[in-house]
C-alpha cells in the first residue's frame, strides 16, 4: 500500500508476492519486486496514475538498483548467492531489455553515483526505449524457448527428491528436497509422490525421481520453507491443512 506522510492510505495495489519496492531517484517511478524465493517479477507503476506501466521477468535476481536518471532498472545475479547465470540486464522502465552483460562470477556491480542535478529531467510523459544492444539480441538467439530454472533456496544437492512446478507460461521451477520430511508429514504428498507416472514422462531430474506438483513455484517455495526454516506454522492448502515442524536438511 501507499501512504501519506500522515499515514493516510493513498492506494492499494492489492495482494501480490513481493518483497522489494524502491521509487526512482526523481520519485516519479515505483518498482515492485519478488525476489530471493520468489519469482522475480518486476512491476513498475507510474507514481502519478497510479497505474501500472510495465511487467518485467527477472529470476534469479539477487541485486536491483535505479539508475541515477530514473530511466532504466539494473538487476543482477550475484555471487555466492547463485553461482549460475551471474552477470547483470539493464531494463528500461517501459520493461524493455536494452543490455546484457553475462561473467562466469560476479559479487557486485552498481551505478555510478550521479548528483541528480545533473541528469535530464524525467519530463511528463515516459521517455521511450532507446534500440537493444547486440548483447539482447545475441541472448534471444542462444536462450531456450523454455528455460528450466532450479530454485535458488530449496533446491539442496543431497536431496533425493526432485519436485517439478509450473508458472503460468508453463516455465518450470524445480525443487529438489529430502522425500522423508513431506511423506511423513502428509499421506496426501505421501500418495502424490508415489504415484505412478505417465508413460514418457520424464521421470528423472539431475539424477533425482521426478514428481509434477500441480502448484504455483511460488506457493511451492512457501510450503517448503515451512519445513527448512525454524518455525512452527500451519499451512493450509485448498483441502489440505499441514502442520509444519523446523527440521535439519541434514
Amino acid at each position: 500500500m501507499l501512504f501519506d506522510q500522515r499515514a493516510r492510505t493513498l492506494h492499494d495495489f492489492g495482494p501480490s508476492p513481493h518483497n522489494f519496492i524502491s521509487f526512482n531517484p526523481q520519485g516519479r517511478l515505483i518498482a515492485l519486486a519478488g525476489f530471493g524465493n520468489l519469482a522475480g517479477k518486476i512491476e513498475i507503476f507510474d507514481r502519478r496514475t497510479l497505474t501500472k506501466v510495465s511487467t518485467i521477468e527477472a529470476p534469479n535476481t539477487s541485486y536491483c538498483e535505479w539508475c541515477p536518471d530514473g530511466r532504466f532498472l539494473l538487476t543482477a545475479t550475484l555471487s555466492p548467492r547463485l553461482r549460475v547465470e551471474n552477470g547483470i540486464k539493464i531494463w528500461h522502465c517501459t520493461g524493455h531489455l536494452v543490455h546484457v552483460q553475462l561473467t562466469d562470477e560476479l559479487y557486485q556491480t552498481g551505478w555510478r553515483p550521479t548528483p541528480i542535478d545533473n541528469v535530464p529531467q524525467f519530463g511528463q510523459n515516459l521517455p521511450p526505449a532507446p534500440p537493444p544492444s547486440e548483447s539482447v539480441q545475441v541472448l534471444a538467439a542462444v536462450q531456450k524457448p523454455t528455460t528450466m530454472y532450479n530454485h535458488p533456496t530449496h533446491y539442496f544437492p543431497d536431496g533425493n527428491l526432485a519436485i517439478c512446478c509450473r508458472a503460468t507460461d508453463g516455465t518450470p521451477t524445480y525443487f529438489r528436497i529430502h522425500q522423508r520430511y513431506l511423506s511423513s508429514y502428509s499421506s496426501v504428498i505421501s500418495d502424490m509422490i508415489s504415484m505412478p507416472r505417465p508413460t514418457g514422462q520424464e521421470d528423472t531430474y539431475d539424477d533425482a525421481p521426478l514428481v509434477e506438483f500441480p502448484r504455483d513455484p511460488t506457493d511451492m517455495s512457501k510450503f517448503l520453507s515451512f519445513f527448512y526454516e525454524p518455525l512452527c506454522v500451519i499451512f493450509d492448502l485448498p483441502h489440505l491443512i499441514i502442520v509444519a515442524h523446523p527440521v535439519s536438511a541434514n
